[in-house]
């Protein structure tokens, strides 16, 4: 720390021994040591506090960079809304044609009537027969051939089973 070699060390212990005397020497030595772990804690505490602000420091920065995330998702979905986007093309699509249908009806209305003034008395507009003025149609099935019943032929008996040879028993005395 100091970069002290244990000679030096020496000497400056010999110095303390005469100047304050060897009475003395061990409540020096006491006081200086318990100062020394004063310092030690004090340092400690320092040090703890200091790395507890860094980390406040970094979960104080790692909360705002979740929260802008979370900011920047939240109005990313309010204007990304499929649905939303797709009810409104579809309303204004109908809307469209119920204005359109409108208009056409009006055309309509405007020419027939245009159309009923322009005609002569003498034409009369026939109108084709309605699909069901006409008689139905008959399906034609085809005529189906004759099923014959086959009978099954006559099983065959199972046939008995042999009986079976009695073997002999070689013995060694024959």
């Amino acid at each position: 720390m100091f970069d002290i070699s244990g000679g030096e060390f020496l000497l400056i212990g010999l110095v303390a021994l005469i100047v304050i005397g060897p009475k003395e020497l061990p409540g020096l030595l006491r006081t200086i040591g318990q100062s020394m772990n004063k310092l030690r804690r004090m340092a400690g505490e320092f040090r703890q506090q200091f790395d507890e602000a860094m980390r406040e420091a970094d979960m104080a920065d790692a909360q705002k960079a979740v929260k802008d995330t979370a900011d920047l998702a939240s109005s990313a979905m309010t204007a990304f809304n499929p649905l939303a986007t797709i009810r409104n093309e579809i309303k204004s699509t109908v809307d469209e044609i119920k204005g359109a249908g409108k208009e056409a009806e009006a055309a309509a209305a405007s020419a027939t009537s245009s159309v009923t003034d322009a005609r002569p008395a003498s034409l009369d507009i026939v109108e084709p027969p309605s699909i069901a003025a006409r008689p139905p149609v008959e399906t034609l099935s085809a005529p189906q051939p004759p099923v014959e019943v086959l009978e099954a032929p006559p099983a065959d008996p199972i046939p008995a089973a042999k009986p079976k040879r009695a073997r002999k028993k070689i013995s060694d005395d024959a």
